[in-house]
């Protein structure tokens, strides 16, 4: 047999099955986001609709060997997961926590991050410091971004996070 004639064979039967037997899927509606009713029973999310902020606030970065800016964005678009997930669980523990910390960060000349500590901390929480550095081991940036220290040639930058909860 053709291969051309088996392709239109099967590109055919393909196409009855859509016409002829079209798929019918049955699912709830989703809730206007605009409700607030809908979203305040919304078991995920308790916070108000529209663009959602994290729980922290990242301030006055302080980098040697990489720029502060681009720290925050690859933090914030790369692991704000990680450190959301550090501070709500640290939150939820701990209903009236405000914690403002610094981590630091040193990173190899690969860009995957060597040493992550906190380095300082308003109120000393555990849990939330092992998750943030913990967190933090598993992160890379771009090697091609990275200036080497003079200081130490084993490490590419380092960076120190100003991070504040709640936000």
């Amino acid at each position: 047999m053709n291969p051309h004639h088996l392709f239109r064979i099967i590109l055919m039967a393909i196409l009855l099955s859509v016409i002829v037997f079209p798929l019918e899927i049955q699912a709830d509606p989703l809730p206007d986001s605009a409700d607030p009713q809908a979203h305040a029973s919304n078991p995920i999310s308790k916070r108000p609709p529209g663009y959602w902020h994290p729980p922290y606030r990242m301030r006055r970065i302080k980098a040697v060997g990489i720029s502060p800016e681009l720290v925050e964005k690859i933090i914030t678009i790369r692991y704000l997961y990680d450190m959301t997930q550090c501070f709500e669980t640290a939150g939820a523990e701990d209903p009236g926590l405000q914690v403002r910390l610094k981590l630091r960060l040193i990173l190899k000349n690969s860009g995957k991050v060597a040493q992550a500590r906190v380095i300082q901390s308003s109120m000393p929480n555990e849990k939330l410091e092992i998750c943030l550095t913990e967190a933090a081991l598993h992160w890379t940036f771009e090697s091609w971004i990275l200036q080497p220290l003079k200081d130490n040639p084993e490490a590419a930058a380092s960076a120190e996070i100003r991070l504040e909860y709640p936000r």
